[in-house]
């Protein structure tokens, strides 16, 4: 998003650290000085990209089917887990968001009471309804996917733990 907005970007890193607290610092890019706005849409760019590769990894299961026995099933659903796990944007992302949001919110408040309305037309509510219906079942999938896999890890972290103290 940052080469797209031209906004001068610095070293990119792709591998998680671990910070400080024990918290896991996912990669990062470093990015110019710029406006509030392209500061926001850089920010909001993982979400973005996420929700985009929920939606194409959705229909690539929809049309490959289950079957856990496939290797390319496998790839694809760890895909789906780690791009659903991973594709928030970090408070410093969002910083921006302070400004240009309520710049945003009074923008269209404004044009609202000057009597601009945009509306959608009916074609184009229908091209998106099915597109949205898909990426809402990608989301249940990979909400559901992850708190699999969260309590297969969990549960025996639990024991563990009660084992270790006892």
């Amino acid at each position: 998003m940052a080469l797209i907005l031209r906004v001068h970007t610095g070293e990119l890193t792709i591998m998680p650290k671990f910070g400080e607290n024990g918290e896991i610092l996912a990669g990062s890019l470093e990015i110019g000085n710029t406006d509030p706005f392209r500061r926001t849409l850089i920010g909001l760019a993982p979400i973005i990209v996420g929700l985009a590769l929920i939606f194409f990894l959705n229909n690539l299961i929809g049309q490959i089917g289950l079957n856990w026995s496939n290797w390319t099933n496998l790839i694809i659903y760890y895909l789906f887990f780690t791009v659903s796990t991973s594709m928030f944007s970090s408070k410093k992302d969002l910083e921006s968001l302070v400004i240009a949001g309520p710049i945003m919110v009074v923008l269209v408040y404004i044009l609202y009471n000057f009597g601009v309305r945009i509306t959608l037309s009916e074609n184009l509510i229908q091209t998106l309804n099915p597109i949205i219906v898909k990426l809402n079942w990608g989301l249940l999938k990979a909400g559901i996917l992850d708190l699999l896999i969260f309590s297969i890890i969990r549960i025996p972290v639990f024991f563990l733990r009660k084992a270790l103290k006892n």
